[in-house]
């Protein structure tokens, strides 16, 4: 029995290897693949963060007639929650910066103490069904982004220096060229409710304590009627590819 147990296992083994080979033969080849013509431009606030800041982003636009499969690709450096019409289409989204570094570079012990400029990696992408949540006429999308701005003493996160985020999808839209983009058009705010020095979670972990003020708040602002005239607008960080966040790639991970 112990010799059929073994002669069992082992196949068990190799059969989870055969499996395990497959999958990675089909992550690499859908790896840098099916990639999107990026017309979008990174936003954000401002330059330079602050870490630890979560912004608001804003952009009402027309639709003629609801394509029927509206797919957006969406990024944002570090982690976004996206309304459509007031809506929630999207809960926490993105992952942690990028699949592989942009060049050549050395990594060292004490990673965290170095520039990000020093750190280029690459940034995931990931394609979002919006269909169900848009309808003929004036529609509006509303983002809350978090920058972290930090990361492990791993390395296992390798921190941009920026906060950034990047909308794309051809919605069909009433003007001009088919395809919503992010760019300068776009509104946004430093959310004043989501305190900067929330606290440090020391160097296992990413992300800052989360500090929210409800006194600070500022009112229903992912609703459509909602009146953004007092922000500013979005400033443009470039099209992908670009620094610091370099080429985008797909992430084929549901």
């Amino acid at each position: 029995m112990k010799i059929v147990a073994a002669k069992i296992s082992l196949f068990h083994w190799l059969l989870i290897g055969l499996v395990s080979g497959a999958v990675g033969l089909d992550a690499a080849s859908a790896f840098g693949k099916d990639q999107v013509q990026w017309k979008a431009n990174w936003i954000w606030n401002e330059v330079g963060g602050p870490d630890n800041a979560w912004v608001a982003m804003r952009k009402t636009f027309e639709v003629d007639d609801v394509p029927a499969n509206v797919v957006a690709s969406v990024s944002a450096d570090s982690k976004y929650w996206m309304w459509i019409n007031g809506e929630l289409a999207v809960f926490e989204g993105s992952v942690c910066r990028g699949p592989s570094p942009a060049k050549k570079w050395n990594r060292v012990r004490a990673i965290w103490e170095e520039p990000p400029e020093t750190k280029p990696s690459n940034t995931w992408y990931e394609e979002v069904d919006i269909t169900e949540y848009l309808k003929p006429g004036q529609n509006t999308i509303a983002v809350l982004a978090w920058y972290w701005g930090r990361e492990t003493h791993k390395g296992t996160r390798i921190d941009s220096g920026q906060g950034g985020f990047i909308f794309q999808s051809d919605l069909g839209v009433s003007t001009g060229d088919s395809t919503l983009v992010s760019d300068a058009s776009w509104k946004a705010k430093l959310h004043p409710a989501y305190a900067l020095d929330s606290g440090d979670v020391g160097k296992n972990l990413v992300q800052y304590h989360v500090d929210y003020d409800a006194r600070n708040d500022i009112g229903d602002w992912h609703s459509p009627q909602y009146n953004d005239d007092g922000w500013d607008n979005a400033i443009e960080f470039g099209v992908p590819p670009t620094a610091p966040w370099y080429q985008l790639e797909k992430d084929y991970v549901p």
